[in-house]
C-alpha cells in the first residue's frame, strides 16, 4: 500500500472515498467535515447527524454516496466518541477500523484522509504517526499462498490530506516513523505465518545476513558443539535442519549511548520430539519463531532509525522433532554454563 501525505483541501483529490470524523452528538459538523458537507448540499447535517443509526460514538461509521458532487465515490463518515476522551490509541485504534472498511465493504482501491486528530486534540507528529501505525497494521494481510487472486481485496493508495501547510513538515516526520514502525511489524508477521517447511533455522539465519547495516555472525552446529552447547543442541537433535545459532550486532555511527541485549526464540517448529505434542495445538507451533521474528524486525529498524544505542540480538533458531536421536525425558543435558 501507498501511504503518503499531501498538503492541500481533499475535495480537490481523486479518491474512491475520503474519511471525515465527527465527535459524539454533533448536530453540525465542523472543519474538513463541514466543507464536505457543504459541497454534498448539506445531507450530512440534515440527514446523518444525530439521526439513523450514526451518533458519532467511537468507531461509529456511515457511509454516503456523493452522486459526483466531490471527487470522491463516496464519504465515510466516522465517529470519534467523547472529544474528552479521544487518545492517541483511539486514533490507532479507528485508523485500523477505517482500513478495513473502505477494503471489504467499499471495496475502495484510493483513500484520501484528513489527518485525524490534528485540529487541536494532538500535535501533527504523533498524528500521523498513530494513523500510519493503524492503517498499515490494520491493513496487514498474508496472501502469499492464496491461489485466487482476484479474490483478494487491496487498497493501493491511502493518502492524508491536510491543508494547513505549517504543520506539514512535522507530520511528515511523524509519518515516515509509523511506516518504519508498522512496515517492520508486518515483515515479523509474514516471517510468522509463513510455513514451517519454508521458515527453517536456515531461514532464520538467511534474513539475518540480509539485513543491511548489521553484523551477523552465525555459530554452526560443529562449533556450538565446541563450545559445549548442550541444551541447546539437544532441541534440535531430531530434526534434520541443522539449528543456527545467531548473532547480529548493530552499532551506531558515532558513539552509543548505552547498549542493550534481545533474545528471540528461534524454535521454528516445536512438535515436542518425543513429548509429542496433541494434535489439536500443533497447528500453530510454527509460532515458536515469534520473538526471533521480532527481534529481527528490531534490528532492520534500528538501522532505519539510526538507532544511538548499541544492540545485540540472538537468536538459537532450532526445530524440535521427533526422531531416534531426539533427546529423551530424564537424560541429562549440559548447557554451556556447565549446569545440569
Amino acid at each position: 500500500m501507498n501511504l503518503q501525505l499531501k498538503q492541500g483541501s481533499i475535495l480537490e483529490e481523486k479518491c474512491d472515498a475520503i474519511v471525515i470524523s465527527v465527535f459524539e452528538n454533533v448536530k453540525t459538523p465542523a472543519g474538513v467535515a463541514a466543507l464536505v458537507d457543504k459541497a454534498l448540499g448539506g445531507v450530512i447535517t440534515e440527514y446523518v447527524l444525530g439521526k439513523d443509526d450514526f451518533k458519532g460514538k467511537f468507531g461509529d461509521t456511515y457511509v454516503i454516496p456523493t452522486y459526483g458532487k466531490i471527487n470522491a465515490n463516496k464519504v465515510l463518515l466516522v465517529g470519534l466518541g467523547k472529544s474528552e476522551e479521544l487518545s492517541l490509541d483511539k486514533i490507532r485504534h479507528l485508523s485500523s477500523k477505517i482500513i478495513k472498511k473502505s477494503r471489504s465493504f467499499l471495496k475502495a482501491k484510493k483513500v484520501c484522509s484528513i489527518l485525524i486528530g490534528a485540529d487541536g486534540s494532538f500535535d501533527a507528529f504523533d498524528c500521523a504517526k498513530t494513523i500510519a501505525e493503524g492503517v498499515l497494521l490494520g491493513g496487514y494481510q498474508f496472501t502469499k499462498y492464496k491461489s485466487k487472486k482476484d479474490d483478494i481485496d487491496e487498497i493501493n493508495e491511502f493518502v492524508i490530506i491536510e491543508s494547513d501547510e505549517s504543520i506539514i513538515d512535522e507530520a511528515q516526520k511523524g509519518l515516515d516513523l509509523g511506516k518504519i514502525i508498522a512496515e517492520n511489524t508486518n515483515f515479523a508477521r509474514d516471517l510468522i505465518n509463513e510455513p514451517p517447511e519454508v521458515v527453517t533455522p536456515q531461514k532464520l539465519a538467511n534474513v539475518a545476513l540480509s539485513i543491511e547495516g548489521v553484523e551477523c555472525k552465525i555459530i554452526e552446529k560443529d562449533e556450538a558443539e565446541k563450545l559445549k552447547m548442550g541444551a541447546y543442541l539437544a532441541v534440535a537433535r531430531g530434526s534434520i535442519n541443522p539449528p543456527k545459532f545467531i548473532h547480529l550486532t548493530y552499532k551506531p555511527s558515532g558513539t552509543a549511548k548505552k547498549k542493550i541485549a534481545l533474545v528471540g526464540k528461534g524454535i521454528t517448529f516445536d512438535s515436542g520430539g518425543l513429548s509429542l505434542k496433541p494434535a489439536s495445538s500443533m497447528l500453530n507451533m510454527k509460532d515458536d519463531m515469534s520473538g526471533a521474528a521480532a527481534v529481527l524486525a528490531v534490528m532492520k529498524a534500528a538501522v532505519q532509525l539510526k538507532i544511538e544505542i548499541e544492540i545485540h540480538a540472538i537468536i538459537a533458531a532450532a526445530e524440535n522433532m521427533p526422531d531416534g536421536k531426539s533427546y529423551k525425558p530424564g537424560d541429562v543435558l549440559t548447557a554451556m554454563n556447565g549446569k545440569t
